[in-house]
C-alpha cells in the first residue's frame, strides 16, 4: 500500500449512521481538523460539519442517530475530552474532560 494511502487511513475514523431512510457516513479527519459527512442518498458530496476552531484534533466518533447527536473524542497537549453536537454540527457541548494540564478551580 502506498505511504500516502496508509497515512490517510490512519487519519480517518468512519462510522455509518444506522438509519434506513438516509445512508449518511460521518468521519473525523485529524489532518485537517474536521468532522465531515457524506449523504449517499442525496449525492451532494462531502459536507464539513465541524472545522478548525470548532474542533482541534477530533479522533474517535460515535453517533446517536435516534437522539440526533454526534459524539467525538478530542485531544490536545493540554486536554483530552469527549464532546457532542447535533448531527448538523450545531450546539457543541463538552461532555467530559478526561485529562487536563490546566488547573481546575472548585468552589466550596
Amino acid at each position: 500500500m502506498p505511504a500516502s494511502r496508509t497515512a490517510l487511513l490512519t487519519l480517518l475514523s468512519v462510522i455509518p449512521v444506522p438509519n434506513a431512510a438516509a445512508q449518511t457516513i460521518y468521519w473525523t479527519d485529524i489532518g485537517s481538523s474536521k468532522i465531515q459527512r457524506l449523504d449517499l442518498d442525496a449525492g451532494a458530496g462531502v459536507e464539513d460539519i465541524l472545522t478548525m476552531g470548532e474542533v482541534f484534533t477530533p479522533v474517535d466518533i460515535a453517533l446517536d442517530a435516534a437522539g440526533g447527536k454526534l459524539y467525538w473524542t478530542e485531544g490536545t497537549l493540554a486536554d483530552f475530552m469527549i464532546q457532542r453536537a447535533n448531527l448538523d454540527g450545531t450546539n457543541i457541548e463538552l461532555q467530559s474532560r478526561i485529562w487536563s494540564t490546566q488547573a481546575v478551580s472548585r468552589s466550596t
